[in-house]
Parts: C-alpha cells; sequence; structure tokens
C-alpha cells in the first residue's frame, strides 16, 4: 500500500520534462530496502541463534535422558551381575563347570543365585518382572539347555521362544572368552502373551584351572521406565521396530514408529505428537553381537521455541515498519529540501534560454544547494 501511494503521488507530480523517477523518491525507496533488508537479517540471525540454542539444549535433554534410563539400566542389572559373579565362585558351581556336569550346574547356580537376586528384587512391581532366565552356552559357542527349572520365577526349560534366542546368540559367545568382565544387552521375549523386554547378563565361567568354560546368561525384566521430570520430554524404548515404556500417548505409537524408519532422512527429526511438532532423536544402546539392539529415543516439543520466534519475528517486523516510516518521512524531508531549490533552478535555467536574464531564483540556506543557486543569480547578473 505505501509503495503504491508513493507512485501515484510521483506520476501526479512529475514534471512534465522530468523523465524517471524524482530524486526524493528514489531516496525513499533506498530508505525501505536498507530497513527491509537490516530486518530481514535480524530476522533471520535471531532465528538461527534460537535454534542453535535450541539444538544446544535439545542434546544436553537428550543426554540426561540416556543417563537417566543407564542409571536405572544400572540399578537393576548390577546386583544381579554382583549376585552372578559371587555364584560362579562356588566350588560346587566350579566342579559341575569342570566335570561339564550340566544338570548339576544348573541346579548348584539356581541355588546359590536365586535367593540373592530375590533379595535384590523386592521392589518389583508385578509378577512380570519376576520372571527371569537362566542359560548356559560352552566354550565351543553350542547352547546347553536345562533339562527342568524348579523355580516358578524362572522361564521353563521349554520356552521355545527364548531357546530359539539362545541357539542365535550362542556361537558369538565364544568371544566371551577374551572379555574381562561381565556384558549386557537387551532381548525382547513373549512371556504369558505378553511381549517383555529382558536385560541381559552375560558372564563368563571359568573352570578350577582357569580355563574358559563358557558364559551364563541371565536375563532380568526391564521395569517400566521412570518418565521425565520436564512434561515437554516424552521418550521411548524401541527394539525391533517394537515400541517399549513409552512416555508417549498410546494412540500416538505409531506415529513414533513411523518417525524412527525416516529419522536418517530429510526432516526426519520432526515428529508430531498429538498435534505438536517435537524434535525427536535417536541413540542406540549398547547391544551383544546376534542380539537385537535398543534404542533410545527423546522427543522434545518445539512449541515454546516456535513461539519465542514467532513472536520475536512479529516484534521485528513491527519496529520495522516504524522505522521504515519514520525514515521515509525524514527521508521526504531531506529530499524536498533539496528538490525544490534544484526545480527552481531548472526553472530559471529556462528563463535564460529564453532571454530572461532577470532572473532571479531564491536561496533558502547557506550549504552547497544555496551556494549553486548564489552563483545562478550572478551568472544572470553577468549575462
Amino acid at each position: 500500500n505505501l509503495a503504491g501511494k508513493s507512485i501515484v503521488a510521483f506520476v501526479s507530480e512529475l514534471h512534465p520534462h522530468h523523465v524517471g523517477f524524482s530524486f526524493k523518491y528514489k531516496l525513499m525507496i533506498a530508505m525501505a530496502v536498507v530497513v527491509a533488508l537490516i530486518a530481514v537479517s535480524v530476522i533471520y540471525v535471531t532465528k538461527t541463534q534460537i535454534q542453535d540454542t535450541f539444538t544446544a539444549f535439545f542434546e544436553k535433554q537428550l543426554d540426561r535422558e540416556i543417563m537417566r534410563f543407564q542409571e536405572q539400566q544400572r540399578a537393576l542389572v548390577k546386583p544381579k551381575m554382583e549376585a552372578l559373579e559371587n555364584a560362579l565362585e562356588s566350588p560346587r558351581v566350579w566342579a559341575a563347570v569342570t566335570e561339564q556336569n550340566y544338570p548339576n550346574f544348573y541346579s548348584d547356580l539356581t541355588y546359590e543365585l536365586l535367593p540373592q537376586i530375590e533379595e535384590t528384587d523386592k521392589y518389583a512391581a508385578s509378577a512380570k518382572e519376576q520372571r527371569r532366565f537362566l542359560r548356559f552356552v560352552d566354550y565351543e559357542g553350542k547352547a546347553i539347555h536345562p533339562a527342568s527349572l524348579d523355580n516358578p520365577n524362572l522361564l521353563p526349560p521349554d520356552h521355545v521362544e527364548l531357546n530359539s534366542a539362545i541357539d542365535r546368540v550362542a556361537k558369538a559367545t565364544v568371544q566371551m572368552e577374551e572379555s574381562e568382565g561381565s556384558r549386557t544387552a537387551t532381548l525382547p521375549l513373549e512371556v504369558d502373551g505378553e511381549k517383555v523386554l529382558y536385560i541381559v547378563v552375560l558372564t563368563p565361567v571359568y573352570d578350577r584351572d582357569g580355563y574358559f568354560a563358557g558364559t551364563v546368561l541371565l536375563g532380568v525384566p526391564l521395569p517400566t521406565l521412570r518418565e521425565a521430570d520436564d512434561e515437554s520430554i516424552k521418550s521411548a524404548l524401541l527394539v525391533e521396530k517394537d515400541l517399549y515404556f513409552s512416555s508417549v500417548p498410546s494412540d500416538q505409537n505409531s506415529a513414533v514408529l513411523a518417525n524412527y524408519e525416516v529419522k536418517d532422512k530429510e526432516d526426519g527429526d520432526i515428529l508430531e505428537i498429538s498435534g505438536v511438532r517435537h524434535k525427536s532423536s535417536y541413540v542406540d544402546l549398547a547391544s551383544y553381537e546376534a542380539l537385537p539392539v535398543a534404542s533410545c529415543g527423546t522427543f522434545y516439543a518445539r512449541a515454546a521455541v516456535e513461539k519465542l520466534i514467532v513472536e520475536i519475528q512479529r516484534t521485528v517486523i513491527t519496529f520495522s515498519i516504524i522505522v521504515l516510516l519514520v525514515g521515509v518521512g525524514i527521508s521526504w524531508v531531506i529530499s524536498h529540501g533539496m528538490t525544490v531549490p534544484i526545480m527552481s533552478l531548472v526553472e530559471g535555467t529556462r528563463k535564460i534560454a529564453t532571454g530572461d536574464y532577470d532572473v532571479q531564483v531564491p536561496v533558502h540556506s547557506h550549504d552547497e544547494i544555496g551556494l549553486l543557486n548564489r552563483s545562478f543569480n550572478t551568472m544572470g547578473k553577468e549575462l
């Protein structure tokens, strides 16, 4: 609208012998362009800085979420790992391993191990969280499944899905001979018709002579993760395209899984949850060869930062419009003070051209324009 009005005013005031834009309109347009460039630059720089700050903040939140998960995992696993290592030092267990008497090995290990584990599992919220499993793989990478396990808190020997998973990972456990201690991994299983995510402790076993005899795999159900204190942060644990312990609303789980599939593509880090845009990031957690890799997904709401960017843009645009109007006004005043004397000078030259040497142009200032007009008047008199 401002540009249209300026053009109309310009056309209405055009001198009949004048071609092109007058100086004052050029000055006003130049002022408008400068203000617009400054406004765009301020908006761009501000938006970039806000996004960089948000990205740095998000990365810190992501690190906090991963550390929080790892702390929960350590709190769950460490007592079991210590209990398993203690049980494996039992002379009865050593004797059974050395003699390759695996029925006695399972019974002696269960006898030594389970009381210690049950003592650490008093916090377990449900019977599902107490359904552990115990398996052994020998030094050649052959899974030795138990013939019987007389404990209701252990998965039965004939658990097909568990035995199949152990058979798949058995060959890889030979590498545990080079390990300096226990390792952990994740394993999803179906227990009593429900999917359960297990933390698996892999601990090397040695016989009386110190030779590597095999690997014990102790599986403990991972309890529900504690949600983040910040309501703008959502998290989930993904294993083999399944979602575990998600703080995202259940009706949005499919959106999280779809986002995980495109996480490496352009705009793959943007996830919309219940109509709110979130910044998403996934970090693969440590896993053991041949066992599924667990990914920790963190989602941070962008609503606050996007609102801040919009508010800053609105403020900058409003301020720019005010500056533009003031600048155009000042430009008009300055240019008017220059163009009026110049147009008087042009009119005087026309009169001299017709033979009127008595013409005098008014002198309103003592600057360069005033000096030019005085020189013109002197020239007229001399002529």
